[in-house]
């Protein structure tokens, strides 16, 4: 070994191996090279801390980066941020299972749970999704239905029945691993200009999705063939599980490689399980994916006097039908609604506080778990309601400014204050809200709809009135508001039965969101000549 090259042990959860690489290399980079997939939400720019490790043996450095996050103990006692570290001596590093744990689960999300029984109508006459008993059924055929989220990702097993019609016959989700990249878009976007980063990324996403069609498949009554694997998803992520760049949606002009409908084999292209057709569902725009247009296509949002269909995921994608236009845009909201750069966030699982109430007078606070156990940390929800009650008791002022007792440590949600909000957390929260107001704004003008649907897995179990004091959405939405769950699944799922149910109705499904797509008008928001005044203004909790 020359005078160049440390050793270098990683302990990867019980398991060690010794490695020999040069001095100076990151411990990241190192880690990548082995094809461990090391967590890193906001892309390896030290600013989530979640992706914690321990140095065993041996000198690393401490970073600025580290003294944000770790405590002086903590610090003496190795924990590092693995993103920052940088390889010098020979030394042994722990990954650590607490920070793994944290985010590489399978989740159900907010939306629907797997091995729930829901049918859909086949005449693509329905896009609602609803519990039914369908042990008494057979089923000659079957597709799958993906919803492929930049957090998130969800599928369904869709059966025809030998009556015409097609059931739900079960549902599962999990996180996209493509998390160790980046905890959002543009991260991965970025990560995406290195090959080998881009192949992980498409590799990670189709091992997630092809785990999801076993586990579903396994869970069916008796082998059903899959004749369609049906994927809706913003326009990165279908890029990258089509195997291509997205570089170019990185910089203007932001130009996809492609928005029109795809097909693949199932096995040849993608290495998943039969000969199905994978049809990946059209876009709209570069930031307006085959998400929106299959929500849109769901809800049959143009037979309605006046709508608004808003996902308020990572992207915050917008579309709204005034009775005769469609307009649409996208806003970049970030991953915060998705609890993603909060100290304390975690996605919508089991033990996370998902609702949260603070006594005016006593300040005490009340909260509830996904799952009725110990609190591990603030879900989308729970993070929204905390700021919002933070704001109505005055904890909180409208600038979103915490008071001086709470302003430097952050203020204790639970009574240990182990979980806690921090003035950043409230900061980064203020960011979304107003890259989603000041965008409802520009797209809606002076008009109002008279249905607001509130997609995704956030929005099935937001309740309007409990964040109210955040002011996202206009005084006007009161009343008009419609958690609709995942429609870009539910779009799935519609056209699924339509390609269960024959050439014909594919041919009017796809013609149908045709129709959608060269109908909508994209709004460029960067380019309106007021939006960085409108997005200033609605930073205020006002």
């Amino acid at each position: 070994m020359n005078a160049d090259e440390i050793k270098v042990t990683i302990n990867e959860y019980g398991q060690k191996r010794l490695l020999a690489c040069k001095r100076g290399r990151r411990l990241a980079d190192l880690l990548k090279s082995m094809d461990i997939i090391a967590i890193s939400p906001c892309g390896g720019m030290g600013r989530c801390g979640k992706c914690a490790c321990r140095i065993v043996r041996g000198r690393v450095l401490v970073t600025s980066a580290d003294e944000r996050f770790f405590s002086a103990k903590e610090l003496s006692e190795g924990m590092r941020l693995l993103c920052r570290v940088v390889l010098q001596d020979d030394c042994e590093i722990e990954l650590l299972s607490d920070a793994k744990d944290s985010w590489a689960f399978s989740a159900a999300g907010e939306g629907e749970r797997p091995g729930e029984k829901m049918t859909i109508l086949s005449d693509s006459g329905s896009a609602e999704l609803s519990k039914k008993d369908c042990s008494g059924r057979e089923y000659s055929k079957a597709a799958i239905a993906v919803d492929l989220g930049s957090t998130t990702v969800a599928a369904a097993l869709v059966g025809m029945g030998k009556d015409g019609f097609c059931d739900v016959l079960g549902t599962a989700s999990c996180v996209n691993h493509q998390s160790a990249f980046g905890a959002d878009v543009i991260s991965r976007i970025a990560a995406s200009e290195d090959e080998k980063a881009l192949r992980g990324m498409r590799d990670a996403v189709r091992s997630d999705i092809k785990k999801l069609i076993d586990e579903l498949c396994e869970g069916s009554r008796g082998p059903l063939p899959i004749s369609h694997i049906i994927v809706a998803g913003n326009t990165a992520m279908l890029t990258i599980l089509a195997g291509e760049s997205p570089a170019g949606l990185g910089s203007y002009p932001y130009t996809p490689p492609f928005l029109d409908e795809r097909t693949y084999d199932s096995g040849r292209d993608f290495s998943w399980p039969g000969e199905a057709n994978v049809i990946l569902i059209p876009g709209i725009s570069a930031f307006v994916g085959a998400d929106i247009l299959a929500g849109l296509y769901s809800l049959d949002i143009t037979g309605e006097s006046s709508a608004l269909l808003a996902d308020l995921g990572t992207n915050g994608e917008m579309a709204f039908w005034d009775g005769e236009n469609l307009r649409v845009t996208s806003t970049a909201a970030g991953p915060v609604f998705e609890a993603c750069g909060i100290s304390c966030g975690m996605p919508s699982v089991e033990g996370a506080i998902s609702h949260v109430t603070i006594d005016v007078d006593t300040k005490e606070v009340s909260f509830e778990t996904i799952g009725g156990g110990s609190p591990r940390g603030l879900c989308g929800t729970g993070v929204m309601e905390a700021v919002s009650e933070l704001v109505r008791t005055g904890i909180c002022d409208p600038s979103g400014l915490l008071c001086d007792k709470y302003f430097d440590g952050g203020f204790p949600i639970t009574w240990d204050g182990g979980i806690r909000l921090t003035q950043s957390d409230i900061r980064n929260l203020q960011l979304a809200k107003a890259a989603i107001s000041s965008g409802l704004k520009m797209l809606l003008g002076d008009k109002t709809p008279d249905k607001v649907f509130l997609s995704g897995a956030f929005g099935t179990h937001l309740n309007p009135e409990e964040i109210k004091n955040l002011s996202l959405f206009p005084g006007a939405f009161n009343d008009k508001i419609i958690s609709s769950g995942n429609t870009s699944l539910k779009g799935a799922v519609k056209y699924a039965a339509a390609c269960l149910e024959g050439d014909v109705a594919r041919s009017e499904a796809a013609e149908q969101m045709r129709t959608i797509k060269s109908n909508a008008t994209v709004i460029e928001l960067s380019a309106a000549d007021n939006f960085d005044k409108e997005y200033i203004a609605a930073m205020n909790f006002l």
